[in-house]
């Protein structure tokens, strides 16, 4: 197997995050996003969605999307489980990593891309600077509901670290920092939840 990463993605870290807590090593072939390596013919012949991280099997299947190879990699590496280890536990990690997505990422994405991103991004997708503004309020509507929810959670499914949490603790870092983006003071519980994981040695080591 091997492992297709940048150091410049969010997701990409998540996926080394997640790497580190189950003790796997995997050879990683890094790809630059930066000058758009990711788009080009020879790397859409791995993944046509362009995406990274993406893990490419022995049989030269490839997984895209950074939840699904850590499900996978669950599956294969049972020791160190991030998607729960019942039925329930695993349909609970997804049903928050589902919220998180569109409650909070999408937007939080969307606001950067079309607005202090749209130079990065221009002629990557289609830029709509009218979104900007709009998708980070639908942002901090999620952020909220998520605030709440931290209230009474340690992490996003309890007591219990899943990918749910690394994902999104590294993509909301990232587009916070991206959207110079401030929640101390209006969502305490979740500015409390990133400094704990902040402060994890499994997390602060990976950059």
């Amino acid at each position: 197997m091997k492992i297709y990463n940048s150091n410049l993605g969010a997701a990409t870290r998540a996926l080394r995050i997640i790497l580190s807590l189950k003790k796997i090593s995997i050879k990683t072939i890094d790809i630059d996003m930066a000058s758009g390596e990711n788009r080009n013919p020879d790397f859409l012949k791995i993944n046509p969605a362009g995406v990274l991280p993406c893990l490419e099997l022995d049989n030269g299947k490839v997984i895209g999307e950074v939840t699904a190879i850590a499900e996978y990699l669950d599956e294969i590496y049972p020791e160190n489980l991030l998607s729960g280890s019942t039925p329930e536990e695993r349909a609970e990690t997804r049903m928050r990593m589902r919220q998180c997505d569109w409650f909070v990422i999408l937007p939080l994405a969307n606001s950067f891309r079309h607005g202090r991103g749209k130079k990065f991004f221009s002629g990557r997708i289609n830029i709509y600077e009218s979104l900007s503004e709009p998708s980070l309020e639908l942002a901090k509507d999620g952020m909220e509901w998520i605030n709440s929810h931290l209230n009474k959670n340690t992490y996003l499914c309890g007591l219990r670290l899943s990918y749910a949490d690394i994902v999104f603790y590294a993509m909301i870092k990232f587009l916070l920092e991206a959207t110079r983006f401030a929640i101390e003071g209006d969502f305490q519980y979740l500015s409390n939840y990133l400094e704990k994981l902040d402060q994890d040695e499994g997390f602060k080591k990976i950059k």
